[in-house]
């Protein structure tokens, strides 16, 4: 098991950036091809990311029965970094 201390920086959540359409798209055609390995993390109502094609260790953060990490939005020169 590993500790952080509390507000350490872990890992930078990385994939594709889709809109609602895109996820729905994505979705059923995951649900179509009977995949079932896949990670989406939703921002807001408008912004979702797909771990699955570019993605690294960090969509497995968080998958523990207790309460581990939390996502934040950074801005570094003005780019939205999530």
């Amino acid at each position: 098991m590993c500790f952080f201390v509390l507000g350490t920086f872990v890992v930078e959540y990385v994939g594709v950036g889709l809109d609602d359409e895109e996820y729905q798209k994505s979705l059923l055609k995951k649900h179509e091809e009977k995949d079932e390995n896949y990670y989406f993390l939703t921002i807001d109502s408008t912004r979702i990311i797909d771990a699955g094609p570019k993605g690294n260790v960090s969509r497995l953060v968080g998958h523990s029965v207790a309460f581990s990490c939390v996502a934040l939005t950074m801005y570094l020169n003005l780019v939205c970094n999530l």
